[in-house]
């Protein structure tokens, strides 16, 4: 008890009592320990690592098989810009890669409903769906196949910007948010559920 009593938050807020103190105490102790755990998580966690000790990937052009013209070349940039993001990722040529991707985009459905009563809002819900693998060049081996991966996006728009409801630019930002969300499901399917 002489121990807690040499450090006694009490000195501090003489209007607290003993247990008050030790609760304080602690509180702080959890407090300071949460935030230094939660830093050297996020330090670490940042660049992953790619899987089986590969230190190169390729991607090879994207199939797509949708009606949507260009829809593989937002998912490159897109897939391309996260995998440029993480340091411990170098992109190469198809002849170099320990590693190679190879994406499917299969089918892109649309679908508008609308989310006011007097119909004037309308969400714009599109489904990318594809399939996806990764292969290991130097062993000739499968990793892994993802054969449904899927993303979906909803966009909501006023009816009235346009008297033909939706615009190009309309269904660019859809768009551009479905195959967003498919690049990040291949970014964690490559380096968090290997």
């Amino acid at each position: 008890m002489t121990r807690l009593n040499k450090f006694n938050f009490g000195n501090f807020f003489p209007d607290i009592g003993m247990k008050a103190s030790f609760f304080l105490l602690i509180f702080t102790i959890l407090i300071l320990g949460a935030g230094i755990s939660a830093c050297s998580y996020q330090l670490e966690g940042t660049n992953p690592r790619l899987p089986s000790g590969a230190n190169t990937l390729a991607i090879i052009p994207i199939q797509n098989q949708t009606f949507q013209a260009g829809l593989e070349t937002r998912l490159i940039r897109q897939l391309r810009q996260l995998l440029r993001n993480n340091s411990s990722v170098n992109l190469s040529s198809l002849q170099e890669a320990d590693l190679i991707l190879e994406i499917r985009l299969k089918s892109l459905n649309t679908k508008q409903t609308s989310v006011s009563a007097d119909g004037s809002t309308v969400a714009l819900q599109l489904a990318l769906e594809g399939s996806v693998t990764l292969n290991d060049r130097k062993s000739n081996k499968e990793l892994w196949r993802e054969r449904e991966l899927n993303a979906r996006g909803v966009l909501l728009y006023e009816k009235g910007e346009t008297s033909k409801g939706l615009t190009g630019s309309t269904i660019g930002r859809g768009l551009d948010e479905v195959t967003n969300e498919f690049a990040k499901r291949i970014y964690e399917r490559i380096f968090f559920s290997f």
